[in-house]
This record gives structure tokens, sequence and C-alpha cells, in this order.
């Protein structure tokens, strides 16, 4: 199909404006850029060290600790979350169109799902465009996938080693 009026007018005024963006520079090679440690880097890292054990190890917080084996209950409600991912199925399943069933969860524990997931969508630009990891030789695609599937236990270090 092609753009009609409205979308040649947008497309002629976009276009412009986006090759006139600067340019990154190009990427050194990972083995010439010196690797140190600074005081914010180290920072970081101690409270990565805290957030594992804070919230990840400790029994401070409501669940159960990434030590403990999981229970089939909290699979089956994991998976139902990610059924009703940014509320899809349950607003298609509403208007009628039920590819699959949209499972009933918590109210909360969705919500908190689902600002996760946009946590780490939101994320994204950070951790693609970012010029000091890319300088530095880091991978910045697998750490945002990563990043994307268990949040904080990729991102925080990946802003540690930018």
């Amino acid at each position: 199909t092609k753009p009609g009026d409205a979308g040649m007018g947008i497309m002629g005024a976009v276009f412009p404006l986006v090759r006139n963006l600067p340019q990154p520079e190009p990427p050194q090679q990972a083995q010439d850029v010196e690797t140190k440690l600074t005081a914010e880097s180290g920072f970081i890292w101690a409270f990565y060290v805290f957030y594992w054990a804070f919230v990840l190890c400790g029994t401070y917080l409501p669940g159960e600790p990434i030590q403990s084996p999981a229970t089939l209950d909290a699979i089956q409600e994991v998976l139902a979350e990610s059924l009703n991912f940014f509320y899809v199925t349950p607003a298609l399943n509403a208007v009628g169109f039920t590819l699959i069933p949209s499972p009933v969860c918590h109210p909360v524990n969705e919500a908190i799902f689902n600002f996760v997931n946009a946590w780490s969508l939101m994320f994204c630009p950070v951790v693609l465009r970012d010029q000091r990891a890319l300088n530095a030789g880091v991978d910045r695609l697998k750490w945002w996938f990563g990043q994307f599937f268990v949040t904080n236990v990729f991102f925080i270090p990946f802003m540690a080693k930018r």
C-alpha cells in the first residue's frame, strides 16, 4: 500500500530531521579501551551485591527467596501473567476476539509484572544508544534481552560496566 498525502507530508517533514541527526562516533576496538573501576562503578557493584542479598536471597520481602525451589503454583502464576502481557489478551477477549482465554491473575501481581516489563522496555533506548558501552565493547543487545527477562539482575551490572 502507498502512503497518502498526509503520510507523504509527515515523511517529508521527518526525513530531513533524521538525516541531520549527529552520527555516533565509530566504536573503538574493545582491546583499545582501558577498563578501570571508578568510584561510581564501585558504588553500582556494591548496590548490585546488596540487591542480590536483600531482594533476591533475603527473606525480608514478600515471596520466596531465589534459592528456594520453585513451586508449581508460582510457575503457573508466572505463565498466566505472561499470557496477560500488557493486558493484550484480556483486551482482545473483552472485544470478542478470543484466540486464547485470558487467565485470571491477582490484579496487584499482574500490575507489578507489567510494570517491570514496562521498566525494561523504557531502558531499551538507554542500553542500545549508550556511547560509553559501545566504546567499552559491551554487547548491548545481549544485555538488553537479559534485562528484559530478569530486569535488574542484568541492568545494574550493565550500568556498572559502562
